[in-house]
């Protein structure tokens, strides 16, 4: 099944989120990296809401997502 828990370029972190969709009732959504490509430049600091000084992130993307670029994760 397509997701980004599954897709090659995903790694996931330490953070879940809560879903209150009645469908995925006790299922854990992760949040993770998108590392399809090179950290994306921040617009604001969320918690001063100022401009950041020269920073970057890979966009943060939920483990039950997927995008039209999904590939296949890799077998170990």
């Amino acid at each position: 099944m397509k997701a980004c828990r599954s897709c090659r370029n995903w790694t996931g972190v330490d953070e879940f989120l809560d879903r209150d969709d009645p469908n995925i009732v006790n299922t854990k959504v992760q949040l993770g990296n998108c590392r399809r490509y090179a950290p994306q430049p921040l617009s604001f600091d969320a918690s001063t809401g100022e401009a950041p000084k020269a920073q970057a992130a890979w966009p943060l993307a939920p483990s039950d997502e997927w995008c039209g670029e999904w590939e296949p994760a890799f077998e170990s």
